[in-house]
């Protein structure tokens, strides 16, 4: 005997649906979904939802993945969502390095002083990977108290940073930051 789908397993297969189509940037089928009303804060098996795939974005799929991010921020996506590990999206693009996601996200005002479960914030993960780029995007969105607050965290980065036209790039950044902000 077959019996027919239950109301909850069709909504978990569209959730899934939704979500795939915000992995795979897949902009048709994200905005079928949309058009549906589809609750945009469904989240899959690791509590991620979909902004989270934002970390993906790259030059060639930059159109697709900022069109479904904008739309699910315009639909009242929750910004600060945070998936099993309590990383927020913010997290997950610096862990990843993508300096593009982040800026994207940090222009869209989510929270940069939001901590996981190790306690460690966006700026911890971008000291803990090393990658000077994610850091001086993260710096833009800094004001200038938060960067004299910031100075202790990187000088032990720069003890640690053995790329030295890196290391000079990301001191310049920041003096140069620090003498626009006062």
């Amino acid at each position: 005997m077959v019996y027919p789908k239950t109301q909850m397993c069709i909504n978990i297969d569209k959730n899934r649906q939704f979500l795939n189509s915000c992995f795979s940037a897949n902009v048709e089928s994200f905005q079928e979904f949309i058009d549906n009303n589809i609750n945009v804060n469904v989240t899959n098996h690791d509590n991620e939802n979909g902004l989270f795939f934002i970390h993906f974005l790259n030059e060639k799929n930059k159109a697709a993945r900022l069109y479904i991010s904008e739309t699910l921020l315009a639909k009242k996506i929750k910004k600060d969502h945070k998936n099993n590990r309590g990383n927020t999206a913010l997290m997950c693009a610096v862990i990843k390095g993508n300096h593009l996601a982040v800026d994207f996200l940090l222009a869209n005002n989510v929270d940069k002083f939001k901590v996981n479960k190790n306690n460690l914030t966006a700026m911890d993960l971008a000291l803990n990977i090393k990658n000077v780029y994610v850091l001086k995007t993260l710096l833009k969105y800094y004001n200038l108290e938060e960067i004299n607050n910031f100075q202790e965290q990187y000088q032990a980065f720069f003890k640690n940073v053995h790329h030295m036209q890196l290391k000079e790039e990301l001191i310049k950044f920041i003096n140069l930051k620090h003498l626009e902000l006062i």
